[in-house]
């Protein structure tokens, strides 16, 4: 096996745990983030960005 395919499993096996163990619901997330941003305290794309990076 190549190392790219031990990379596609492990990013497999991490989608698939974080699905089972959410601990903190995106609606909250998502929910503050939208608050910061029309606070202006936080960029939109800033938040746009590590929101999908979560």
């Amino acid at each position: 096996m190549s190392w790219f395919t031990h990379v596609d499993e492990f990013r497999i096996f991490r989608h698939c745990l974080g699905l089972m163990v959410e601990v903190i619901p995106s609606e909250l997330v998502l929910s503050y983030a939208g608050y910061l941003v029309s606070q202006g305290e936080v960029n939109f794309f800033g938040a746009s960005l590590s929101i999908s990076l979560l």
